[in-house]
């Protein structure tokens, strides 16, 4: 029979102390461009196919990526004045992975000719000798993915960059994770052509950083001033006082 799952238990509470002070999210990003960088005019407009005209999620992503393109110069305007036009696709997906644990067994108890119990030191028990097997169990995971594609107005509406970041955990929320995604994809703007890179953000609100700096601890109180001695009294006249 089972006794525990012991070492799977201490495993898992290890990891989360290991891990509490300082975690990541980390995103694969691969990106693919023929970016001329001669454009003085970094303007641009998002494009929205029929599924995604009138929809609140997709201005929510709109708005993430706008914040994330000022940073490298460019502005939001109209789509008559726009040099480039952005266009996202996003998907989240459920898919499922198998993980074995240890588990410790332990088989009945033989009373032989030895004495009561078969063996009295370990791997020996007062349950019959313990082994530990492998229990395989199913665990369920979401992998969140972001795609941005952005063309050129001026030559046909060419591609010019064309990214796509993905990454993968327990949380099915893909809005939770867009931040995350976002800042991942359009990291180091442009990155090469071909390239397959991953990307570690600290864990925190909207993909900002967990980490605070440690306030510097208080002064000591300054020590006390001594008070001034007392003031001498004059000494008296020397002389007989005469009537």
């Amino acid at each position: 029979m089972k006794l525990t799952k012991l070492l799977a238990a201490g495993a898992a509470a290890a990891t989360l102390l290991l891990t509490g002070c300082a975690s990541y999210v980390t995103t694969n990003v691969t990106a693919f461009q023929r970016w001329s960088g001669k454009d003085a005019d970094r303007t641009y407009t998002f494009w929205r196919n029929a599924a995604q005209q009138n929809n609140l999620e997709q201005s929510a992503y709109e708005s993430l990526v706008d914040n994330t393109l000022k940073t490298y110069g460019f502005k939001l305007v109209d789509p008559v004045h726009a040099h480039y036009s952005v266009a996202l696709d996003y998907d989240i997906r459920n898919q499922t992975t198998m993980v074995s644990q240890p588990v410790m067994v332990a088989a009945p108890a033989w009373r032989g000719g030895y004495g009561p119990w078969y063996g009295p030191f370990p791997p020996y028990a007062p349950y019959g000798p313990v082994s530990v097997i492998y229990d395989t169990e199913p665990y369920p995971f979401f992998v969140k993915m972001l795609s941005i594609r952005v063309f050129d107005n001026t030559q046909g509406k060419a591609e010019v960059y064309n990214v796509s970041a993905s990454n993968a955990g327990p949380d099915g929320s893909l809005a939770a994770a867009m931040p995350y995604l976002v800042r991942s994809a359009l990291f180091n703007f442009p990155m090469a052509n071909g390239s397959a890179v991953q990307v570690n953000l600290p864990y925190g609100t909207n993909g900002t950083p967990n980490e605070r700096p440690i306030a510097a601890p208080p002064a000591p109180p300054a020590a006390p001033t001594a008070a001034p001695a007392p003031a001498m009294a004059p000494a008296p006249a020397s002389g007989t006082a005469s009537n």
